[in-house]
């Protein structure tokens, strides 16, 4: 979402001063965590074969190219700058930000790309769980806590710690 939100900020802020830097872990090293969607064919779907393909091509890098090119001559068409479609497919990215991605007017947003480019080698997804919304609340709710001032770091992450394996227990029927 953050990546997709340099967009939404070029097109409300196109001169902002802006600033993109990683979380970074106590040694220092570059820290994130990636989202996204999936999806599924349910049981009993009357087309699986037209829904698996579907999925096979929205997912394939010369959809993903091709969508960031429309892109960049819809923002273009408004004058507005383009910080990248992120897509979560090595090839299409490669192909994306190796000749489609040019650096905007303001060079703090090209120092936001590259800052989001940089960081998508170390970045790790929560694992699919029944429990997956209560385990990300679990950790959200603990740094916003600290955010707040609610909690120190130790007790909002050890409270965070005790949600998220309530959360996962009960989804293994524990």
């Amino acid at each position: 979402m953050e990546d997709w939100y340099l967009n939404v900020l070029a097109e409300a802020s196109p001169n902002v001063d802006l600033t993109v830097t990683p979380f970074k872990d106590r040694q220092g090293n570059p820290v994130t965590f990636v989202t996204g969607s999936a999806w599924a064919i349910p049981k009993g779907a009357k087309n699986p074969a037209a829904a698996c393909q579907f999925a096979k091509t929205m997912t394939e890098a010369s959809t993903w190219v091709a969508a960031a090119k429309a892109r960049v001559a819809e923002r273009a068409k408004k004058k507005l700058p383009y910080t990248g479609t992120y897509t979560a497919n090595q090839v299409a990215d490669e192909q994306i930000f190796g000749g489609i991605y040019k650096p905007a007017d303001n060079p703090r947003f090209d120092q936001a790309v590259q800052t989001v480019l940089s960081v998508q080698d170390v970045a790790f997804a929560t694992p699919a769980s029944p429990a997956g919304a209560e385990f990300q609340k679990a950790w959200q709710d603990g740094v916003n806590r600290v955010l707040t001032g609610e909690l120190e770091p130790a007790a909002a992450m050890d409270r965070a710690q005790r949600e998220a394996q309530a959360a996962l227990d009960k989804a293994a029927g524990g």
